[in-house]
């Protein structure tokens, strides 16, 4: 564990070796990014710990802040929401020590690690970091015109001791901004930010809501043809919440069993995407349902459904792929007791928000469902097409709307 004793001329020397830790997670309000960890910081293990370093002095003065920190408190940052990252994990004495190379290598990884944690804002700590980093030579201090996927990019001066051109209190205002555009952008991008539905179609997704956070959904499913009970179309809601980092649970209304289309029921769900085995871009997830038919043959009948998946995503985060099995009982997939599920999305470049994406589960009751997503906002729309494993009268197209609070 860091020690709070002020490190000595060895500690400092052995400190070239360590790296400090990220402070992280999905859907911060702020991600602060520095260069680079100083052989001071890296002695101690917490971010911008040299004494004279302007950031948590002037982070105290921000309101950013639900109560003043000091560079041992870094973990608490986020209680407020905030994080911490560098471009280079490197240790040195000085920034000038890091390559154009080393810095361009390490903005990819920080591009990565934007798209796959979504922070609102991401504020970097230093214009000329930011400038060698990215390539971009014109770049100047303040909101830049460029994002991160849906992540605002800020730039503001790097806060060490030895930039004497600015003060605590010019650090205070420019931090301050992130918390007025933070509230000016509102409902919109946190809901951008926050974003997931507990499905692609029908197959359960590799997204999870953060804390706190609510998804609803409607969905409409019409039959084009004849089905074998008369049945035209039917409808379903389902409402998600994030419980904790990683967790949702939610509760499902609908008649969509294949099986029987009469039969209305009810679910609780729970979904979790355990931290410990996810990396840049691939991980896990699992989760089940369990419920009741409310009427037609399954009236007062137990229905579950239990599923797990491993995901994988190219390097930008715009294409992933996820499959793994699922078990059910009879009144969820027809005479299948289980079998696989397979999902796939991919993001348009040209189209903000458009997402191609498929999904299929195997055996009697599954279907292959490919379509269209589109994000705006607070509202995701579904539209796709069913192909029942049953065949063409099964067939149903998918109409779904989401909203995330």
């Amino acid at each position: 564990m860091p020690s709070r004793r002020r490190p000595t001329a060895a500690d400092l020397e052995a400190a070239r070796s360590k790296t400090v830790k990220d402070v992280i997670r999905p859907g911060l309000d702020v991600l602060f990014v520095g260069i680079n960890p100083g052989l001071y910081t890296a002695a101690i293990g917490h971010h911008f710990g040299r004494p004279g370093n302007r950031f948590w002095p002037a982070l105290n003065r921000s309101g950013l802040l639900r109560r003043p920190l000091t560079p041992y408190d870094s973990r608490r940052l986020l209680e407020s929401n905030l994080g911490i990252t560098n471009i280079v994990d490197r240790t040195t004495a000085a920034a000038s020590e890091l390559s154009v190379e080393e810095l361009r290598l390490g903005a990819r990884k920080v591009e990565r690690k934007i798209l796959r944690y979504k922070p609102r804002q991401a504020a970097f700590l230093g214009l000329g970091l930011y400038r060698d980093a990215f390539d971009r030579p014109r770049a100047r201090v303040g909101l830049q015109r460029e994002t991160i996927g849906n992540t605002r990019l800020w730039v503001f001066p790097n806060p060490s001791g030895l930039n004497a051109r600015f003060q605590i209190p010019d650090y205070a205002r420019m931090f301050r901004r992130l918390k007025l555009a933070g509230i000016a952008a509102g409902i919109a991008f946190c809901a951008a930010s926050a974003s997931a539905q507990q499905t692609i179609f029908n197959v359960p997704s590799a997204d999870v809501l953060k804390p706190r956070a609510i998804y609803i959904e409607t969905d409409w499913y019409v039959r084009p043809w004849k089905s074998p009970d008369g049945r035209a179309a039917d409808t379903s809601l389902r409402t998600v919440a994030g419980l904790v980092e990683n967790v949702e649970a939610g509760i499902n209304l609908g008649a969509f069993d294949l099986l029987n289309e009469s039969a209305p029921f009810a679910d609780a769900a729970v979904k979790w995407a355990p931290e410990a085995l996810a990396s840049e871009r691939m991980g896990a997830y699992a989760g089940s349902h369990l419920g009741i038919g409310l009427g037609g043959e399954s009236a007062g009948r137990m229905r579950s459904l239990s599923y797990a998946g491993l995901y994988a995503a190219t390097a930008d985060r715009r294409v992933r792929v996820a499959i793994g099995p699922y078990f059910a009982t009879r009144y969820v997939f027809g005479r299948s007791r289980g079998g696989a599920l397979a999902g796939v999305e991919a993001e348009l470049k040209r189209i903000e928000g458009l997402t191609l994406a498929a999904d299929w589960f195997s055996g009697d009751g599954g279907s292959a469902t490919p379509g269209l997503i589109y994000s705006a906002g607070a509202f995701t729309w579904y539209a796709g097409y069913g192909f029942a494993n049953r065949g063409r009268s099964s067939d149903a197209v998918a109409l779904e709307l989401g909203l995330t609070l």
